[in-house]
């Protein structure tokens, strides 16, 4: 029982110094932190990740080199994801599915707060350069 107890007291301490003393923007992130809907801030894009690892995308803003793979996969485009590693743990990193997936994957980068993300392809830019779009997670 003293075992249980002090183990139980440790993890506790453990989490609550990683709350206090990790910066949000640095803890990793877990399952309910990804899961949900995401749109794309002034519309355009919606992902939607599930707590299973995939992932589906419609609408979005994937232009330059990436442009013929949302006008060439089925819609919503089917994704799989897992989480970045201690170097980047607020990260997604997605895959399309197959033959996509070989030449565009997605970085998702959450905030700290969990409602915010930075959505960018490997390998696309808009004709203004830009290479990510902003996404807001909707209300759970």
């Amino acid at each position: 029982m003293t075992t249980a107890l002090a183990v139980a007291v440790g993890v506790l301490a453990w989490i609550a110094a990683d709350l206090l003393i990790v910066p949000a923007d640095r803890r990793s992130l877990d399952v309910a932190d990804v899961e949900g809907v995401w749109t794309e801030a002034g519309g355009g894009g919606r992902l939607t990740v599930r707590g299973d690892g995939t992932a589906s995308l419609t609408g979005a803003s994937l232009s330059a080199s990436c442009a013929w793979l949302m006008e060439s996969v089925a819609q919503p485009a089917g994704l799989t994801w897992k989480f970045g590693d201690a170097d980047e743990p607020r990260a997604l990193f997605m895959s399309f599915e197959e033959p996509a997936a070989d030449s565009c994957g997605l970085y998702v980068y959450v905030d700290g707060s969990g409602e915010r993300a930075t959505v960018a392809a490997g390998n696309w830019a808009d004709a203004d350069g830009t290479r990510y779009g902003d996404y807001v997670r909707a209300p759970r």
